[in-house]
């Protein structure tokens, strides 16, 4: 199922949990409190594919974001240029730190931002 998909059924589900707490407040009849608690069920299982969904994003962008980080500091380790270092080192800094504002955002607390 997409997100999508499962936001939808998560609304479904919100509206037939609401409308059957309803009835059996109304009337008392158990089966309504029945398919009040399997409403429920389901809303917690949509919920948790919910949350699942967007910590797998959240691995998936750090991941990507290490093996960046890796590959920039390769690259500076193997370059030889004893000249172009300094400069290289500097910007695979700038980079390393654009990636983590990306990650997080954070306010960098030696930023003068007055």
């Amino acid at each position: 199922m997409t997100k999508t998909e499962i936001e939808a059924l998560l609304e479904k589900q919100r509206k037939i949990s609401e409308r059957n707490y309803r009835n059996y407040q109304e009337s008392g009849v158990n089966r309504y409190w029945t398919a009040y608690n399997k409403a429920e069920d389901i809303i917690s299982l949509c919920e948790m594919a919910l949350d699942s969904a967007e910590d797998h994003d959240l691995r998936y962008r750090y991941s990507t974001a290490l093996t960046r980080i890796g590959s920039m500091v390769i690259s500076a380790v193997h370059n030889n240029d004893v000249d172009y270092q300094p400069v290289r080192a500097n910007q695979m800094l700038r980079d390393i730190k654009a990636i983590i504002k990306g990650l997080i955002d954070i306010r960098d607390p030696w930023e003068d931002n007055t």
